[in-house]
């Protein structure tokens, strides 16, 4: 919607332009159809120069420093994750969008007017008997209206006029309708239409038909139409209290006096440098008003190094707005109201509000793919990367780029805007992992909880653990070695930490399930009770602290998978019940293995019939030894 309230910005300043060019060089000139041409021109012209962007580019130095890790990317499909980011629909109250339907009720307005005024036209020209004089139609009516010409039909009131004045009056209507002036009074119309709102349109609509009678004046004295007699038929304008339409060519227009006095001038030829100086200025205004400045960053980076860093780069994000220039988050990634059509869909990417004007910057080096205005995205910037990652910049006010431009991450590309469809000003970014949409928010590492299962590649898990870390600076966590069955689902893995990024990493636990595939488990960190906390399966929550570094505490509660109500627990061979462990805190150190019921049964009898969850090394209850 910004970019209308541009073009219609642009669009009046030029038609401004053309009209002062007119006024100050061509009006008391007797070149009409040069002046007539010159008019159509600047129609043409503001209509269609706003669509043309000219982009200066200059380069500066930069030194690229980027990020280099030992880290694989990300190869493989992306898991699905739990946005907990706090939702906002609620928008602002939009200003441009009550100008546009402002506009647009105007536009609205006027095209009903014309074509009032046009279908009162048609009804004069069908309610009599046409009668074809050449290629001519003339139609005599009984209405008291003053003769006018519509394409080559031309309308008058008989009883109104001499025999003489009327052989004057056709003459000047007929040179009317053979230079096709009613093209031009629909253009104007039309131009007035589109800009109500822009008072130059209304004084070009006037200079246009004025212009008009100038050359069907002109053309009926070349006729050997005595000078002093068209000036009277003129004059009896001022007698005559006939109402003109204003769709069409009428002998009796206002400015009479005006009209006189240029039957009267002669040309002078010596005026013709008039016209060579208006070209180069208008030009030189077109161009200013069309271009834009872009200042790019020169990569110190060659392509080759740039594409080798990326496949060897963890593709941890850069923010693509600053974080302190965010005022909220309108919509998170996942199902939402849309605040447009206020349907419930999937919004596939992160609304980032901010100021219109806020600088936005590549998440990630990579090649410009597309760089201009798509539909309801509106200016839209697509960045591919390496490793079939895309990133997707939405609704800006500008663009700093151009499709083919390779740059890197941190490079301001574009500014906020209310471009596209939008309630309010803010940057929509989407992320695209082998042409799917994946949340955002997995590499931002905004996430809040992770979300670990037996499907992810170790690609996946590394970038789980890079997105948690530098989301954290408290702890950091590492998930490592994995175990995978022929179809290369996990069947084991460790989860490792270290708090105040201190020392080496702590195994906390492991999960093995020998030829069983692993239930998945999630986990964040409680940044007051300085702890990480795992959802892991069966309702089990596990409470990793700093604590000696290694100290693992379980709070066991129902069971909530496929296990049944009341599983049984075998803590080093020893069962236990959910009842008499439930709510009970002790540590635990070793693998631990879940069996489902029928499994259980084989291997523990009737006792496990809801399942059995096995913890496999030294494990305390309380200040009790088992």
């Amino acid at each position: 919607m910004e970019a209308i309230l541009i073009y219609l910005l642009k669009s009046g300043a030029v038609l401004g332009l053309f009209y002062c060019c007119y006024i100050l060089f061509l009006k008391n000139e007797t070149y009409f159809t040069a002046n007539r041409n010159f008019l159509l021109s600047g129609i043409l012209a503001s209509l269609s120069i706003p669509f043309i962007s000219i982009k200066n580019i200059v380069w500066i130095e930069t030194i690229s420093t980027p990020l280099i890790t030992n880290t694989p990317i990300l190869t493989t499909s992306l898991p699905e994750v739990q946005n907990t980011l706090p939702i906002t629909t609620e928008a602002s109250f939009n200003w441009t969008l009550l100008i546009i339907t402002a506009y647009s009720v105007g536009v609205l307005f006027f095209l009903i007017r014309f074509s009032i005024q046009y279908w009162s036209v048609r009804k004069i020209i069908n309610s009599k008997e046409r009668k074809k004089t050449g290629s001519f139609s003339i139609i005599e009516t009984d209405r008291n209206i003053a003769p006018f010409s519509f394409f080559k039909t031309i309308v008058f009131n008989k009883g109104m006029y001499t025999k003489e004045e009327l052989e004057v009056i056709l003459t000047h209507e007929k040179a009317h309708c053979n230079q096709y002036h009613t093209i031009d009074i629909i253009s104007s119309h039309i131009l007035i239409a589109l800009q109500w709102f822009n008072p130059f349109a209304w004084l070009y609509q006037k200079a246009m038909q004025q212009n008009l009678e100038f050359l069907a004046d002109a053309a009926t004295i070349n006729q050997n139409v005595s000078v002093s007699n068209y000036q009277d038929v003129l004059l009896k304008a001022i007698t005559i209290q006939a109402q003109p339409n204003t769709i069409t060519n009428n002998f009796y227009q206002s400015l009479i006096k005006k009209r006189i006095i240029m039957l009267h001038k002669k040309t002078n030829s010596k005026q013709l440098w008039k016209l060579l100086l208006i070209i180069p200025l208008i030009t030189g205004f077109i161009y200013s008003c069309s271009t834009e400045t872009v200042v790019k960053e020169k990569e110190s980076l060659t392509e080759n190094s740039t594409t080798k860093l990326q496949e060897n780069s963890t593709p941890l994000f850069v923010r693509p707005i600053n974080e302190e220039e965010v005022t909220k988050v309108n919509s998170a990634y996942g199902m939402r109201k849309n605040p447009i059509n206020k349907k419930t869909e999937k919004h596939l990417g992160i609304d980032f509000a901010a100021p219109i004007g806020t600088k936005v910057v590549a998440a990630l080096n990579g090649e410009i793919t597309f760089a201009k205005r798509e539909a309801g995205y509106g200016n839209l910037i697509i960045i591919k990367h390496a490793n079939n990652l895309e990133t997707k910049y939405a609704h800006l006010s500008y663009i700093n780029v151009s499709a083919g431009d390779k740059i890197k991450a941190g490079s301001v590309i574009g500014k906020v805007g209310l471009t596209g469809n939008t309630s309010g000003p803010h940057l929509h970014f989407e992320v695209l992992k082998n042409g799917k949409h994946v949340d955002p928010d997995f590499y931002l590492g905004r996430l809040k909880e992770y979300h670990v299962n037996k499907k992810m590649s170790d690609n996946t898990l590394r970038l789980i653990e890079n997105s948690f870390n530098n989301s954290q600076e408290d702890v950091k966590v590492k998930i490592n070695d994995v175990q995978r069955n022929e179809n290369g689902l996990i069947t084991g893995l460790t989860f490792s930490s270290k708090f105040n990024v201190i020392g080496k990493f702590i195994n906390n636990f492991s999960i093995t399930k020998k030829d069983k595939i692993i239930e998945p488990f999630s986990f964040h960190y409680e940044s007051n009770e300085k702890e990480v906390q795992l959802e892991y399966i069966d309702g089990v929550t596990m409470l990793i602290t700093k604590d000696g570094g290694s100290t693992t505490h379980l709070n066991l509660s129902e069971s909530k998978s496929k296990l049944g109500e009341n599983p049984l627990y075998v803590i080093n061979n020893d069962k236990f019940t959910q009842e008499t462990l439930k709510n009970q805190t002790f540590e635990v150190e070793g693998p631990i293995e879940t069996l489902l019921p029928d499994e259980a049964m084989k291997k523990f009898g009737f006792e496990a019939k809801d399942g059995a969850i096995i913890y496999h090394g030294k494990s305390t209850i309380k200040d009790k030894s088992y």
